[in-house]
């Protein structure tokens, strides 16, 4: 029907011009398949750990590695462990013994872990008193705040 004369006749009476067939274009496709490349390499350089690459194996991060496998059991003696090796990774990185009266000079504003500062101070604080008196603070919901502060700290030690 639309190859018949009287559809043609049809057309010019009514001042409509035939459409162009649509023209296939390869560009987006190459387009969206690069901007995913590159998204999946971000993802990746974010969740992955090369222990080769300095930059991806201080202190934090090998304490990421280390919560990550203690978190899983999620008792009592392992979140013990977890707020040692987190506190050791701060003094390493810190370059002296972190209590909460030397956070303040240790974080300058200047510094890539001032934005979490406040985070730091309440671990610091939370922990030096659970080393020293008998008292313990383990529930999950604060193991789970441990395992994320080691996760931001991770993130935040891979920055420029």
């Amino acid at each position: 029907i639309a190859s018949s004369e009287l559809n043609n006749v049809l057309m010019n009476a009514i001042d409509q011009v035939e459409p162009d067939p649509i023209k296939y274009s390869g560009k987006p496709p190459y387009l969206l398949a690069a901007l995913s490349f590159f998204t999946l390499l971000i993802v990746l350089y974010k969740k992955i750990d090369l222990s080769f690459i300095q930059r991806m194996n201080g202190p934090f991060t090998r304490a990421n590695r280390k919560i990550k496998t203690l978190h899983l059991a999620n008792n009592q003696e392992s979140y013990d462990e977890a707020i040692l090796i987190l506190l050791d990774a701060c003094n390493k990185s810190f370059g002296e013994n972190i209590n909460s009266l030397n956070v303040e000079d240790l974080l300058p504003i200047d510094s890539k872990y001032h934005s979490i500062k406040y985070a730091i101070k309440s671990f610091v604080t939370h922990t030096n008193s659970e080393i020293y008196s008998s008292r313990t603070y383990y529930s999950k919901e604060r193991f789970d705040d441990i395992y994320s502060l080691a996760q931001a700290l991770r993130v935040l030690e891979r920055r420029l």
